[in-house]
């Protein structure tokens, strides 16, 4: 055990050091891998994508700083919701699905939750820093798209195009936080408007300010070292 001196928090140098690293790939896997495969909420592949996603909950609660026996609740708690999800989505039926789609987004949010605990504690910029708040930047837009999903699952039309299902919501909400504007998806209906205006917003400042800032921090930390 060693305390790291951006931190001052004691842990293991390996462990902090490839913690977001992992977690923001395993993030990108998953959602990357639910666009590509077209996959529904109610098949294994989202399961199992919701399921990585999970592990990189626990990898960030790991080095978030608490106690161990804290850590070790939340990342129970995540499991019991993962599991609560995946139970009332199985199960069938249209309210049943809401309550899952609303788990798995409170699992999103429990995970930038963690990340965020963790990087407020850094004192200095560093790699893991900027990797860490890249992970909240890709679980931003899988929370928007959770979002959209469930105003569809409870009747409420999200896209003019009709539903477009776990895969599209993803796809409409990673396309609206980098404001790419394909146009062939458009919301359907008010509540989904204000999402996607907040969401673009939201991603443009977050790039633009947060992470660019820690990109040319990271830059002029390393030039001095030299």
């Amino acid at each position: 055990m060693a305390k790291r001196p951006d931190t001052g928090v004691a842990t293991p140098q390996r462990q902090v050091r490839d913690a977001y690293g992992l977690a923001l790939g395993l993030l990108l896997l998953s959602t990357i891998g639910l666009i590509f495969a077209d996959a529904e909420i109610e098949s294994l592949f989202a399961a199992a994508a919701g399921l990585l996603q999970l592990v990189a909950l626990v990898v960030t609660l790991r080095v978030s700083g608490v106690g161990q026996h804290r850590s070790t609740a939340l990342s129970a708690a995540g499991l019991a919701v993962f599991a609560a999800a995946v139970i009332a989505v199985s199960t069938g039926g249209t309210e049943r699905t809401a309550v899952g789609i609303a788990l798995w987004l409170a699992l999103a949010i429990m995970t930038i939750v963690a990340i965020v605990r963790r990087l407020v504690t850094y004192r200095r910029v560093n790699v893991q820093l900027v990797l860490g708040l890249l992970s909240i930047h890709v679980l931003t837009g899988l929370s928007f798209g959770l979002a959209y999903l469930l105003v569809d699952s409870v009747g409420v039309p999200a896209f003019a195009q009709g539903p477009q299902g776990l895969s599209g919501s993803l796809y409409f909400s990673f396309v609206t936080l980098t404001t790419l504007g394909f146009g062939d998806l458009s919301p359907g209906s008010s509540i989904v408007r204000a999402l996607s205006v907040a969401e673009a917003f939201i991603g443009q400042l977050y790039l633009v300010s947060v992470v660019a800032f820690a990109v040319g921090r990271l830059g002029t930390s390393t030039s001095s070292r030299r």
